[in-house]
């Protein structure tokens, strides 16, 4: 207790001591620590808030807003009543008191291919291909929301009816809406047209999609004929090969320590040739048939009157008579000729000339180069 005491004694000499304006200032920090840790022992028991469900519609805020009151839950609604956010520690028991309710948290992903886990007795064809297209539609949806860009996609695809002749086959159409969190490049536009073309069936190409953004803005729009699509993704190659040349470029000048500008402009063939070549041997032998023909004829002489002589059995010959034999043989052999094709393609994107155009900064100064002196030898 003495030492408290002296210490109150000393805390008090202290403070009379200390000028009118020195006390003000103490007291003001003194108020001013206070009312700081005041505020962070309030703040701090404050729970802290956390999304329950977000992309809302209004009927579902609704609902969600309903069964938090008689839960008698705090909430908050954020981003124009789209967003509602409870304290973490209320987060589980809500999702759980949400699911026995049957209230959706937000906006509900279209069924795939999950469609056809049941099957309904009184079914048809026509319900089995609209569900089939549903269920297309929905795993495309699944694709696109699982990149990191997309917060969320709606797909409509429009089947054209298969008929029997190529000639009059239409093309399917497809209408592809994003809600984007950044805006995509370039790759990811083709790579978004690639996947719903690749998905939405054998009669949908690129040049039939459509994708635009929740915004109004249009991501990619097909070209209007064939033509301007090729030209498209000829310029783009050429536009590419150019910036690849200015970058190299660029590094090296960079290397050598000298700043300047470089365009790049190349020329491209877009021709494709392709050369077939072909020649034939005699290759080897299939088959081989040998036939031999003897042929024997027996001419006899001019017999006179009846006689013994004459009258002698068939198949004898008279005194007399010419005996002719002929034998004749033929080979024939069937080869399976041997045939060599030889075919050469020339790929079309060939580069033939680069003209390039560089302006580098002058640095004001002028180096001379010295130049070598000869030495020559002392004679003795």
């Amino acid at each position: 207790m003495e030492f408290l005491r002296q210490l109150w004694q000393g805390l008090v000499e202290a403070w009379t001591k200390l000028s009118l304006s020195a006390r003000v200032n103490i007291g003001v920090a003194g108020l001013a620590v206070v009312l700081a840790v005041g505020l962070a022992a309030y703040y701090g028991a404050q729970p802290t808030y956390v999304t329950l469900a977000s992309d809302l519609s209004p009927e579902q805020a609704n609902q969600i807003i309903q069964v938090l009151e008689q839960q008698a839950t705090p909430y908050r609604v954020e981003d124009g009543n789209k967003v509602i956010r409870v304290p973490a520690a209320r987060r589980s028991p809500m999702l759980l008191a949400l699911a026995e309710s049957d209230v959706p948290l937000g906006r509900t992903a279209t069924p795939g291919l999950e469609l056809f886990k049941e099957t309904d007795i009184m079914t048809n064809k026509w319900l089995r291909d609209v569900n089939y297209m549903r269920a297309i539609q929905g795993e495309i949806e699944k694709q696109l929301n699982a990149l990191d860009f997309v917060e969320y996609s709606m797909v409509l695809i429009r089947e054209a009816r298969e008929e029997l002749f190529v000639s009059e086959q239409q093309p399917s159409e497809a209408s592809v809406t994003l809600a984007v969190r950044r805006p995509p490049t370039k790759k990811n536009i083709k790579g978004l047209v690639n996947m719903v073309a690749a998905a939405g069936g054998p009669n949908l190409n690129a040049g039939n999609i459509t994708i635009t953004t929740t915004d109004g803005e249009v991501l990619y729009m097909p070209p209007s004929s064939e033509y301007a699509a090729l030209a498209n993704s000829k310029l783009e190659h050429v536009a590419e090969l150019e910036k690849r040349a200015e970058q190299r470029i660029m590094e090296s000048l960079e290397s050598l320590g000298v700043q300047g500008t470089v365009r790049v402009a190349a020329r491209v063939n877009f021709d494709e040739k392709e050369m077939t070549e072909e020649k034939f041997s005699e290759g080897a032998p299939v088959s081989e048939m040998e036939t031999s023909t003897s042929l024997t004829s027996t001419e006899q002489l001019p017999e006179g009157a009846p006689g013994v002589t004459a009258n002698v059995a068939e198949g004898t010959t008279s005194a007399g008579g010419i005996e002719t034999k002929e034998e004749t043989s033929e080979t024939i052999s069937n080869y399976e000729p041997s045939r060599l094709m030889t075919s050469t393609k020339t790929s079309p994107g060939e580069v033939q000339k680069y003209t390039v155009a560089l302006v580098v900064e002058a640095t004001g100064k002028r180096r001379r180069t010295p130049r070598a002196t000869r030495r020559r030898p002392i004679s003795g």
